[in-house]
């Protein structure tokens, strides 16, 4: 076999094993409700559950709101009283932009470069706006492929209008429960299914090593 062929085939054998996937709901959001994010008043989670490994590339959320409003969002693998800073797998403050009406949501895309195991995670959101048309589009439209690693729950919310607790120093400390309406919040995670294997990446490694050897003999 020559060389490129034996290149190709290892390459084509990797791709092929880790192929692109798309979990969550629809994008933008299809429901039109949006539910407030703001400081002091409320923070919302929107948690979902992997069977599998799942090498993230990109987390992206639907917001929306009268005003560009700074926002926070973070991915942790817990929430509640007892999650830290140790909890947290991704964080990014950004701003969002003017939407020009709190139903005209607005689709926000975060890179990132993450491995996940089995599991529940949980995607936050928290903002230092005292807007209340500040918020995250509703979506119930779920991704027919999600079965194939994993499921969405029903999302959560820390409001203190109804007494539960909110954490402005940490968000994902409040105090969360199931948000009534029985809603999903709009939101993929994209990446690939699976997660390489130290062995896996010997196998290759010693495959790479064969090939350059046996191009060296045939030079």
């Amino acid at each position: 076999m020559k060389f490129t062929s034996l290149l190709s085939w290892l390459l084509l054998g990797m791709s092929t094993a880790y192929g692109n996937f798309t979990f969550g709901t629809t994008l933008p959001a299809s429901v039109g409700d949006i539910f407030t994010v703001q400081a002091s008043c409320c923070f919302l989670d929107q948690p979902f559950t992997l069977t599998q490994f799942f090498t993230l590339d990109q987390i992206s959320v639907d917001l929306g709101g009268f005003s560009a409003s700074p926002f926070t969002i973070w991915l942790t693998n817990a929430v509640g009283p007892s999650a830290t800073v140790g909890n947290v797998l991704f964080q990014n403050n950004f701003t969002s932009p003017n939407t020009s009406s709190s139903l005209n949501v607005q689709v926000e895309n975060f890179a990132t470069s993450l491995i996940l195991g089995p599991g529940t995670y949980f995607i936050v959101m928290s903002s230092t706006s005292t807007s209340s048309t500040d918020g995250w589009g509703a979506d119930n439209s779920l991704l027919g492929t999600n079965s194939t690693i994993g499921s969405v729950g029903i999302f959560q919310q820390a409001d203190v209008s109804n007494s539960n607790v909110v954490d402005n120093a940490f968000p994902p400390a409040s105090g969360f429960v199931n948000n009534p309406l029985n809603e999903d919040l709009a939101f993929q995670i994209s990446g690939q299914i699976g997660a390489p294997e130290p062995a896996t990446w010997l196998l290759c490694a010693a495959g790479l090593g064969l090939a350059a050897w046996k191009r060296r003999r045939l030079v």
